[in-house]
């Protein structure tokens, strides 16, 4: 999936965005500047006014990478102009993946989801929330960025170096490390880290 420029979700008549659930298979590549939108609306500036919508939800499955460069997350929850009503909430991103293409936090993508403000502009809305959920299903292998921050480094080494040698069912073995899938963390799963060595370091 390429993407580029903004897409807006559409919301309804009482201004929550609608939801939204995304599939891909293949790599997705995002431009600089491409962001999604699914905030609520804010209240009207008519009569009373009212109240502000909620943002929506957008669940993103990958089966492959998931590269987080460039996208921007933008949902917000919409302003109230009626007097004693809050703002609406923000909304939630969940993201399932294998692994991350580029770093989880600062530096990757950008999320908004804070809730909106009321009247007198006094944040009231809920905040939103991020879900991140890494499959550790063997697809063939498992991901070489072992501690699932998006970059492949010294980091994911040392985390298997320090289980080196664990097997299947002892205490010593975490799942995680064990990127081949043979029940064991050994020289395989750090010459997968090695080959992915800085994975997700560059733009």
């Amino acid at each position: 999936m390429n993407a580029s420029g903004a897409m807006y979700l559409t919301t309804n008549e009482s201004g929550d965005s609608l939801s939204l659930a995304i599939n891909t298979s293949g790599a997705n590549n995002f431009s600089s500047g491409s962001v999604i939108i699914f905030s609520g609306e804010n209240g009207s500036d008519l009569s009373v006014g009212s109240a502000g919508g909620d943002a929506g939800v957008i669940n993103w499955s990958a089966t492959n990478l998931f590269n987080t460069k460039n996208i921007i997350f933008e949902g917000l929850g919409g302003s109230s102009t009626l007097a004693g009503v809050n703002g609406g909430n923000g909304g939630i991103l969940q993201l399932n993946y294998r692994g991350l293409d580029g770093y989880k936090y600062a530096g990757g993508h950008r999320v908004y989801l804070t809730g909106g403000g009321n009247l007198t502009g006094t944040q009231t809305g809920i905040n939103g929330s991020i879900i991140y959920k890494k499959s550790l299903l063997c697809s063939p292998k498992r991901d070489a960025d072992v501690n699932d921050d998006g970059i492949v480094n010294l980091n994911d080494r040392d985390a298997v170096r320090t289980h080196y040698n664990n097997l299947s069912g002892e205490t010593g073995y975490v799942i995680d490390y064990d990127i081949s899938c043979d029940d064991k963390i050994n020289v395989v799963d750090l010459a997968r880290v090695g080959f992915e060595y800085q994975r997700g370091v560059s733009s």
